[in-house]
């Protein structure tokens, strides 16, 4: 079987990264594999290729939903029949996952960890043909101290099984375009319509958790049968409806109580200021200093020891950069 040939059709990359392909072959071949990379290293290609190429549909275990949206549109942008069951999804929407699931129409359907304790989806389960078994982003998922977690990684280094490499991998960026007619304003418009997405996106996901809690009835026996199972009792009791009869209604938080800027403050600044320091030279980064952000210049210079690193890091970053403006 033609692996490569398969990354190339189906994934667009060139070529495998390093340990993607020891792991996608057992898998291909039936065998069960533990791969360990570094966040945006290509763990999750490990198991998607191989199910393409295995006959079935692969049941993915992952434990936000959040990742499990971002990975299922970017398999259905490829053309690669993908699903996810969560809470996020309509009636209608989770109806049609299990019909795809029961055709066979399926290739990949991602699914929370709490969703294995139904015995009604297990047994939608065994109705079908599970090609492989994945479980992503399992260090989230194991609910273990950190210091167990540290030991069992040391012992599978310590016996040859893998090989562990220091943190901190950085994304890689690209100029795009031609340099002559690159813009930098519509790569930053660009950038900002994304961001608005992303934010109206979770805007709604709010809003549908809020309008949930405050319909009327048994919060549980409707967050039940949502997943298609049911409540023993006539009630579970507990939630606020049971509680107290009403559905839940939405609570204004008070406002954060922001402290005016005292003349000593002004001061200390302006002496800052007067320093000369490179990584210092404009308000934005000074306002970044002063509400305890970090950045590569502050680190080096040692500024972050300094006693006004974090003064104001209680306050709205807009409120201190305006501030830091008129002490200029």
């Amino acid at each position: 079987m033609d692996l490569l040939e398969t990354l190339q059709s189906n994934f667009g990359h060139a070529e495998f990264r390093p340990g993607q392909e020891a792991v996608i072959r057992s898998l291909v071949e039936g065998e069960s594999a533990l791969a360990l990379f570094p966040t945006g290293a290509g763990k999750s290609l490990c198991y998607q290729l191989p199910a393409l190429v295995r006959d079935g549909t692969a049941l993915v275990i992952s434990p936000l939903i959040a990742l499990m949206k971002d990975q299922v549109d970017a398999l259905r942008a490829k053309g690669i029949a993908a699903a996810r069951l969560d809470s996020s999804l309509s009636a209608a929407e989770t109806q049609q996952v299990y019909a795809d699931l029961r055709e066979g129409r399926l290739k990949l359907l991602y699914v929370a960890p709490e969703r294995l304790s139904g015995e009604t989806f297990l047994e939608r389960l065994r109705r079908v043909k599970i090609s492989l078994l994945a479980i992503d982003a399992a260090a989230r998922q194991i609910n273990e101290p950190r210091e167990r977690v540290v030991k069992a990684l040391t012992w599978l280094e310590e016996t040859g099984a893998i090989t562990q490499k220091p943190a901190g991998l950085r994304h890689g960026f690209r100029l795009c375009g031609d340099p002559v007619r690159r813009d930098p304003a519509a790569v930053a418009a660009r950038l900002a319509e994304l961001f608005g997405r992303r934010e109206e996106r979770d805007s709604q996901r709010l809003a549908q958790i809020l309008d949930f809690a405050g319909q009327s009835g048994c919060i549980t026996r409707r967050l039940l049968a949502y997943f298609g199972e049911t409540l023993d009792e006539a009630n579970c009791g507990h939630c606020h409806y049971c509680r107290t009869g009403v559905p839940s209604e939405p609570v204004c938080l008070p406002a954060t109580v922001v402290a005016p800027f005292a003349e000593a403050h002004a001061v200390e600044v302006r002496a800052l200021l007067s320093q000369g320091n490179r990584a210092l030279s404009t308000p934005r980064q000074v306002t970044r200093f002063l509400c305890g952000l970090t950045s590569p210049a502050t680190t080096r210079s040692k500024l972050t020891r300094r006693p006004e690193f974090g003064r104001f890091s209680a306050v709205p970053f807009r409120t201190v950069l305006e501030w830091v403006k008129r002490q200029a």
